[in-house]
């Protein structure tokens, strides 16, 4: 997790690599959700 910061602060664009994660984050949810609702039918 520190290793994931320093790096982001390294970049010196550290909005767009947060922007970039949480997109990704954002995705994978998407799919689970997605993943639950057909295990659920």
């Amino acid at each position: 997790m520190i290793d994931a910061t320093q790096r982001i602060e390294d970049n010196g664009a550290p909005a767009r690599e947060v922007s970039r994660s949480a997109s990704s984050l954002e995705q994978l949810a998407g799919s689970l959700k997605a993943s639950v609702e057909r295990l659920k039918v």
